[in-house]
């Protein structure tokens, strides 16, 4: 696995989703890099991961990725910066995160 310069992770029974530069999933028994989702930028917070999809936030983008392939699903950009204070949030399939605006 490649050195990750920067660790915020959740963790899955199976994997765990690290945010640094880009979004990274690691099988958990074995430490072995699943894929790698190309990011704008540093991912932070911690990225988060609920029914099959592990959303990560930069500082004006709001990705949201499918947890077994990497493949992007959606991509939101916040245009203001994304509080990185502050964890997003799923609730009812409706991802809610702060801006400065």
């Amino acid at each position: 696995m490649p050195e990750i310069p920067y660790n915020s992770a959740a963790a899955g029974e199976r994997v765990i989703h690290v945010g640094s530069t880009n979004l990274h999933a690691v099988d958990a028994q074995t430490g072995q890099e699943l894929w790698q989702f190309k990011t704008d930028g540093r991912v932070k917070p911690t990225p988060s991961a609920a029914d099959g999809v592990v959303n990560a936030q930069t500082e004006r983008y709001l990705y949201a990725v499918d947890v077994q392939t990497g493949q992007e699903l959606w991509q939101f950009n916040a245009e203001d910066p994304v509080r990185w204070g502050y964890l997003s949030e799923v609730v009812d399939g409706v991802v809610y995160v702060g801006t400065d605006s």
